[in-house]
């Protein structure tokens, strides 16, 4: 499959710098033995090392960052009202969607209106992100920004 057909919009994530570092060292240390989680992880730490670094305040509104509402289509159908979270508080029967999941890494970072790839079973599909809602998250400060950027 081309995973040049799957890029977004803009080619990088839209992340801080501090939930780069948090979400690489989710991955890190969670000692997945699902291979799709393990795959979805790799394709996610390849496209952190891309990532547009900003502080919180230049993220784009409409960008998913933790406790975004989100709204994304997939084969499957249109699933509305998904929170993005950490994975501990993740509960998908309250619509609270894992970082780390599959869809959630794929997602995270990325803009309303594009298109990423996700794994599930055994296979990968395109999803769409159809709307993304921050009006909840007071000033996108899930981490405060650092005084300092490289």
């Amino acid at each position: 499959m081309n995973l040049k057909r799957f890029k977004m919009q803009s080619g990088r994530l839209c992340i801080t710098r501090e939930n780069k570092n948090l979400i690489i060292n989710l991955i890190e240390n969670s000692f997945t033995i699902d291979p799709i989680e393990k795959r979805s992880h790799q394709l996610f730490l390849r496209e952190l090392e891309q990532a547009e670094l900003l502080f919180a305040s230049e993220i784009p509104a409409k960008t998913i960052q933790f406790n975004s509402i989100v709204s994304i289509k997939t084969s499957f159908g249109i699933k509305r009202g998904l929170k993005i979270v950490l994975p501990e508080e993740a509960d998908i029967s309250k619509n609270k969607l894992s970082v780390l999941s599959p869809a959630g890494a794929a997602i995270f970072g990325k803009k309303e209106g594009d298109q990423a790839l996700w794994y599930f079973n055994s296979t990968s599909e395109e999803l769409t992100i159809a709307r993304v809602d921050n009006s909840n998250n007071a000033d996108k400060n899930f981490l405060k920004d650092c005084s300092y950027y490289e």
